[in-house]
């Protein structure tokens, strides 16, 4: 059996188990977003998740990391 990626049901999932939590929508959107960076980007390093989140949030800007 294959196992595919699938980043909506990913994020779906995510923001289903987050919503356990007390936290604001922006709030959640933004955690979401963030793991699932970090899924795309294989990595949990800052600059290559801002790499992968940049088509997201147009005011992410790799060199305010510098």
């Amino acid at each position: 059996m294959k196992a595919y990626y699938n980043q909506p049901k990913i994020a779906s999932n995510l923001q289903n188990f987050f919503k356990n939590f007390s936290l604001s929508k922006p709030h959640l959107k933004l955690i979401v977003f963030i793991i699932t960076g970090m899924i795309c980007a294989e990595s949990v390093v800052t600059s290559d998740i801002s790499r992968k989140l940049k088509d997201d949030f147009s005011l992410v800007s790799l060199s305010s990391y510098w």
